[in-house]
């Protein structure tokens, strides 16, 4: 699968930022620069995913993720923050650092677990974590993400 991840969707923090600030800072970016979606539907539908369990997958990364019915293929927004993500429940010691928001279309949802294994499967690569939480700017952060 190949996710694309654009520039405009991508956020660097340089201090620490709450879970909530995070969700909704990056939702917005998917809703303000992406393709037209039903933006209070696509919120029900990630609060709803968020009610359910928590979406740390580990090794510093969250992504919250939802099926959307109005959109062809996934839309991801992507944040990073060395100093860390708060309000996160992780096993005691872990920290997040990374922040995704995923929404893929519900007509394929097979999309949608390959979108969540191809980003697990680039989270676990350490050398590439690394040079991602290392991006100083959206544009060097996109480049590390496709590489």
């Amino acid at each position: 699968m190949n996710l694309v991840l654009r520039s405009e969707n991508v956020c660097i923090w340089d201090k620490s930022v709450s879970k909530s600030f995070a969700l909704g800072t990056l939702f917005e970016t998917l809703a303000e620069r992406s393709i037209a979606f039903d933006r209070m539907n696509a919120w029900k539908e990630i609060m709803k995913r968020e009610a359910l369990a928590s979406s740390y997958m580990g090794d510093e990364f969250v992504l919250s993720h939802a099926h959307i019915a109005d959109i062809n293929a996934p839309l991801i927004a992507l944040g990073i923050c060395p100093q860390g993500i708060s309000g996160v429940s992780t096993p005691v010691g872990e920290s997040v650092r990374i922040f995704g928001v995923l929404l893929s279309p519900t007509v394929n949802p097979s999309i949608h677990l390959e979108a969540i294994r191809e980003l697990s499967r680039r989270i676990l690569n350490s050398k590439w974590k690394s040079d991602l939480l290392a991006a100083q700017t959206p544009q060097e952060l996109v480049q590390i993400f496709t590489s």
